[in-house]
C-alpha cells in the first residue's frame, strides 16, 4: 500500500475516535514509517498538546520522517508544537508601547 494511502485511511479511521483511540492508531502509523515501536506515553503527550488533533500529528510525523532529524521523531515533532505554541502567546517585546 502506498504512503498516501496509509495516511487517507489512518485520517479516516481517527475521526469521531476518543484520544486513545487515536493513540492507538498513531502509534501503528509510527511503526509503519520507522520500523520502530515508539514509546506510547509520548504519543499521547503529542495529542493531548494538540488538543487531540490526531491528523496534525500523523502530518508532523511524516514531515519529521521525512527530514530526518538526528534525535527522536516525536522529540521532534513536539518541539515544532511547542515552538507553534510559545509563538501563539502574546509577549510584551512583540507589542511595543506606544506614548
Amino acid at each position: 500500500m502506498a504512503l498516501e494511502e496509509v495516511y487517507a485511511t489512518l485520517i479516516r479511521e481517527m475521526e469521531g475516535l476518543p484520544r486513545a483511540g487515536k493513540a492507538k492508531a498513531l502509534f501503528k502509523f509510527y511503526a509503519y514509517l520507522t520500523g520502530r515501536t515508539p514509546p506510547f506515553a509520548k504519543i499521547q503527550k503529542l495529542l493531548t498538546d494538540t488538543g487531540g488533533k490526531g491528523g496534525y500529528v500523523a502530518k508532523l510525523l511524516l514531515l519529521a520522517v521525512a527530514y530526518r532529524p538526528d534525535g527522536d521523531y516525536l522529540d521532534y515533532c513536539y518541539g515544532i508544537i511547542r515552538r507553534e505554541r510559545d509563538m501563539k502567546e502574546p509577549r510584551l517585546e512583540d507589542y511595543p508601547l506606544v506614548e
